[in-house]
């Protein structure tokens, strides 16, 4: 291996798994646009670490880009990159989170354009996730949305083009998520808190309604 890689770009070239990467120093791994449906092949999935480790050796792995592929979990990269501050995994086919919450290093995560209809797997953990991005899913049902609120240092949330009834569901995310600085393309503004914090039960009581019809 190249012991002083740092970066490594391999985009459109038709990688289908990440089994024998071993580079010590890298950083910053993209593999965009790729045949990649698992990182490495796990007999069951059966995600051993002493398994997952002799195939993949990353250690110091922070950026990874796997957009425009053909995953359908995120189990494999709790074990093999636990230092993952930014994770691009944009138009796969991700449908659950699993183990998501035990990426406790995440920044940014990117997950637009899957299959993504509910949000269990993110927990308390993920102390550092300011950025999420979770447009073109399946995502129905606001409530949903309460299971972010545990996500205190989430400043920018994407939710636009899911299948949410309401023709707005901004006003609902703030109510949820007073912190936010960004919902979808528009700033937070003060007035919009404002008005979110006027009616404070709003949200619960028509939580309540749907729950009676």
């Amino acid at each position: 291996f190249f012991y002083f890689l740092q970066v490594l770009t391999l985009n459109s070239n038709r990688v289908s798994s990440l089994s024998g990467l071993k580079q010590p120093s890298l950083e910053c791994l993209e593999l965009n646009d790729n045949n990649i449906s698992y990182l490495i092949q796990v007999p069951s999935h059966n995600y051993n670490k002493n398994y997952c480790n002799e195939k993949i050796a990353c250690p110091n792995l922070s950026t990874l880009a796997l957009s425009r592929n053909a995953l359908d979990t995120v189990e494999e990269f709790v074990v093999l990159f636990s230092k993952l501050r930014i994770l691009y995994l944009s138009y796969n086919k991700i449908g659950k989170l699993n183990g998501l919450g035990d990426l406790q290093n995440l920044s940014r995560l990117h997950l637009r354009g899957n299959q993504i209809s509910d949000l269990d797997g993110f927990t308390d953990n993920l102390k550092y996730l300011s950025y999420l991005n979770l447009r073109e899913n399946h995502l129905s049902d606001v409530k949903e949305l309460n299971k972010l609120a545990c996500l205190k240092s989430l400043k920018t949330l994407v939710v636009s083009d899911n299948d949410f009834s309401e023709i707005s569901i901004r006003s609902k995310v703030l109510k949820l998520l007073p912190w936010l600085e960004r919902v979808d393309k528009g700033t937070v503004s003060k007035a919009e808190l404002e008005k979110s914090d006027e009616n404070p039960q709003e949200y619960e009581e028509e939580e309540d309604q749907e729950d009676e019809e």
